[in-house]
């Protein structure tokens, strides 16, 4: 009798070995691997007018990595012509100052308590509390930067590497430390003295407010950006403990305090000028020169001068004598976040 198809299909597949139908993988040839130099360059067979139009659309940053690769596109994008369009962006506008001024606190101050003040100081204070503020009537003309200093800078390129300006994508810190006498005991032949150490957090933003942090514990970059983000956001221009750090029961509430001042700056060639609110009818006045470790990293403000003027009754601004010759610097501290609180679009790119 004959057999059927599916039947002898069925006999041949059970005289087959298992092994017979696993997948066989198939080794590849042992081929040498042949390293073969790069083509040449594509960009560097074009001219160098043309390169110059089209790296005109470029960032800072984006001419920076392009001029590591090779010394043709090196010696086109330090082309001086390249560097005007960010030189105007940064420096051929006015000193920016915000809208709504911290100062009304001030004005408030000075409106709920008439009999401290006299009726012009009063009168200032309702017509222009900036005016009072800054000491002048025509502050903005007074901190203008005038065009002659940027003549001594050469050329766009070492313009815009050169001229001193505040970072805004971050802040800086400054540690600062004082003396005081304590109280003795019985048990001590003399009064002890105390070291008190505590930072000060300083940030910039390109509408011209200013906010001072003042902690007496350092806090980690975390901390410090939410600290920034709270003050930022509160409509009170001085604020107590925004991050409310208490670490145990043994850590006293001044040991984690952070008190938040929220202000303007104005700049005045290599030099900024900044005003801090305050308690009751004072005014915190800092004077810092911008220098820097590494070209165009402005990276340091120097304080040449700290003061704490109160207004009097004959509106004049009285100094506490706290005056500090150069001898305290701020370090900076990038935070790449805070280049997304930048409103001007411009600067987004060209901000440190």
């Amino acid at each position: 009798m004959k057999k059927s198809p599916l039947k002898e299909k069925f006999e041949s597949l059970n005289k087959d070995s298992p092994n017979d139908h696993e997948p066989q993988v198939q080794k590849p040839p042992n081929t040498e691997i042949k390293i073969q130099p790069l083509k040449e360059n594509i960009l560097t067979t074009f001219s160098k007018s043309f390169l110059l139009i089209l790296f005109d659309f470029f960032d800072p940053m984006t001419l920076v990595s392009f001029g590591i690769t090779c010394k043709y596109l090196h010696e086109v994008t330090s082309h001086i012509q390249l560097y005007k369009k960010f030189c105007i962006i940064l420096f051929s506008n006015k000193n920016p100052l915000p809208f709504s001024s911290p100062f009304t606190i001030l004005q408030e101050y000075i409106n709920k308590n008439p009999l401290e003040f006299d009726e012009i100081t009063r009168q200032r204070a309702n017509f222009d509390i900036r005016s009072l503020v800054w000491g002048k009537n025509n502050y903005l003309d007074d901190y203008k930067t005038p065009s002659s200093f940027y003549k001594q800078f050469g050329n766009w390129k070492n313009c815009f590497l050169q001229v001193p300006r505040v970072c805004l994508k971050g802040y800086y810190v400054l540690k600062e430390k004082y003396i005081k006498i304590g109280e003795k005991d019985f048990n001590q032949t003399y009064d002890p003295i105390i070291i008190v150490e505590y930072y000060r957090y300083l940030r910039f933003f390109d509408d011209g407010i200013a906010i001072m942090a003042i902690s007496a514990m350092k806090l980690p970059v975390d901390k410090v950006k939410k600290m920034f983000k709270k003050a930022l956001a509160s409509d009170e221009a001085v604020v107590e403990n925004p991050l409310n750090l208490f670490l145990n029961q043994n850590t006293t509430k001044n040991a984690t305090r952070q008190t938040v001042l929220k202000g303007e700056y104005l700049r005045k060639e290599g030099k900024v000028f900044a005003r801090f609110c305050s308690k009751g009818s004072s005014v915190f006045e800092y004077e810092l020169l911008i220098k820097s470790s590494e070209e165009g990293k402005n990276d340091k403000l120097i304080v040449e001068n700290k003061i704490n003027r109160e207004l009097t009754t004959n509106y004049v601004l009285n100094d506490n004598d706290q005056r500090a010759s150069g001898v305290k610097m701020f370090e900076f501290k990038k935070v790449k976040e805070f280049g997304l609180d930048i409103k001007d679009m411009r600067l987004k790119n060209v901000s440190l």
